[in-house]
């Protein structure tokens, strides 16, 4: 049994203590703050990402999560008493986060709200009249037409969503910002974008009309995140964010060094380094000149299993970047221009805690992944350049640096295919507890697999990336995060080309 988190108040008019300097320009104050009060005593359920806003009269709103799906709302006047006590106001199928609250000119509550446990993920709207309800302690009844709109899906989206924020302007409409990485044309690289709408939620007759739609508020390479929105005295609308820009982001790839990952080895190199597919076509700038187009330091290294480099890691658009070495002893990005750690042999990989001494190791990108998360966090809790794990050459991460951990293969993760034996499933584990541990993500990249074993790739892909399923499964997972194997890594799958 789950234990009980509780949602509290603390309220944040603090008890302003102000004296005023006569005839300055000055304020000098202090704050007491006031007991927590309890908004809510529900035993045994998980309550988390409580919200709060205040109308004009001083009352207190509180709307949060309860067991992930359900969506809780509950009002308080100014001293702490319950005028609405917690009702439910959604009951979703899926995995909710990150609720946000706004009160109107008329004390109506605007929510907004992501469901984000499988795809597609949906932004939401609910709009309330507490007025409606009689506010004598209880719950709100459904009867009273309490809950006036919704809730009502505003859009639907087949990629990741989060984060949605609102503000109420002047007129009573609604301003919404929020995140995904919705990209039909391609050209983001998945990387989540800020998004902006506006609605005019009509409580006469229950609907909500867009004024403006869903609109794209950044559009360059990098991912930004957790927007949050504010709107001054005139309307005008400000949108603040968090950007990878001027950051630091460090990408080890894991590679499947085998004779049949020669396409995909050239395709890698220019992905990351620029110029033409393997078919020929498609000429891209690479990842590396965008990042830098875009003002983000990328530090790369790609490693080939096995001790080995093929060919086509050593020409073509890698041609230049081979660096027919083991790993470094150094961290990439502490000095100018040394930003790039090319193609390099990963001598020996990580399994059951142990180097994996001599034999074939071409296809072991689930020990890989592990060796490279243990180079950042060993077992006994060490990181950076003070892990230590169990391996001769280990990679040195750069401790400002995002990091990511990219696997490629197009077999399965311990000595390749068939995929989904119990070393398989050992390995996938243990590399995933690894990553997770030390706040790594992981990646996965499906080669030109053979279409019997596809399924069984991509599911120990998804497993590793986000976290592990009890049986094969190419749907995203559902990680509750309430222990590390059920802990998502933050990472995605992606099928080449």
């Amino acid at each position: 049994m789950r234990q009980k988190r509780q949602v509290a108040l603390i309220f944040t008019q603090l008890l302003l203590l102000v004296s005023l300097a006569p005839f300055l320009a000055t304020v000098s104050g202090s704050a007491v703050i006031l007991a927590p009060v309890r908004a809510d005593d529900t035993l045994n359920v998980l309550d988390s990402a409580p919200t709060i806003a205040s109308d004009s009269s001083g009352a207190e709103h509180l709307v949060w999560i309860r067991d992930d799906t359900e969506l809780i709302y509950a009002m308080l006047d100014d001293s702490g008493a319950t005028l609405i006590s917690a009702t439910n106001i959604l009951s979703a199928s899926d995995r909710l986060s990150a609720p946000a609250i706004g009160i109107d000119s008329q004390g109506r509550v605007h929510v907004v709200y992501a469901v984000s446990g499988f795809a597609p993920f949906e932004l939401g709207y609910i709009g309330l009249e507490p007025a409606l309800d009689d506010q004598d302690g209880d719950g709100a009844g459904t009867t009273t037409g309490f809950i006036s709109i919704g809730p009502q899906a505003l859009l639907n989206r087949n990629a990741w969503l989060e984060s949605p924020d609102l503000e109420v302007d002047s007129q009573d409409n609604v301003h919404i910002v929020w995140a995904d990485a919705w990209d039909p044309l391609g050209r983001r690289y998945g990387f989540e974008q800020i998004r902006y709408a506006l609605i005019e939620p009509d409580f006469t007759l229950s609907a909500v009309n867009f004024l403006i739609s869903d609109t794209i508020l950044t559009s360059t390479f990098g991912r930004r995140g957790h927007p949050t929105i504010a709107l001054d005295a005139a309307d005008q609308v400000y949108v603040a964010w968090d950007d990878t820009r001027g950051s630091y982001v460090e990408m080890v790839a894991v590679i499947d060094s085998s004779g049949n990952m020669l396409n995909e080895w050239e395709d890698i190199c220019t992905l990351f380094y620029g110029g033409f597919y393997n078919s020929g076509a498609d000429h891209i700038e690479g990842v590396k000149t965008l990042a830098q187009e875009n003002g983000i330091n990328l530090l790369e290294t790609l490693y080939g299993l096995n001790d080995y480099v093929p060919q086509q890691g050593r020409s073509g658009s890698c041609s230049g970047h081979y660096m027919n070495q083991r790993s470094r002893n150094t961290p990439l990005g502490l000095f100018p221009n040394d930003d790039s750690g090319g193609t390099r042999r990963l001598y020996r990989v990580i399994y059951n805690g142990n180097e994996i001494a001599g034999g074939y190791q071409a296809e072991h990108w689930g020990p890989g992944s592990t060796w490279a998360c243990l180079s950042w966090r060993d077992a006994n809790g060490r990181v950076g350049n003070n892990s230590n794990p169990p391996s001769t050459y280990d990679h040195r991460w750069n401790e400002n640096a995002r990091r990511m951990v990219i696997a490629v293969s197009d077999e399965g993760p311990y000595y390749g295919d068939p995929a989904q034996q119990n070393t398989d499933t050992f390995t996938i584990n243990e590399a995933h507890d690894t990553c997770a541990s030390g706040f790594v993500e992981a990646h996965g990249f499906i080669g030109e697999a053979a279409s019997n074993q596809f399924n069984n790739i991509k599911s120990h892909m998804l497993d590793l990336s986000q976290c592990p399923s009890s049986s094969v499964s190419t749907s995203p997972r559902n990680c509750a995060g309430s222990t590390t194997r059920n802990t998502d890594v933050g990472g995605t799958v992606t099928e080449w080309r």
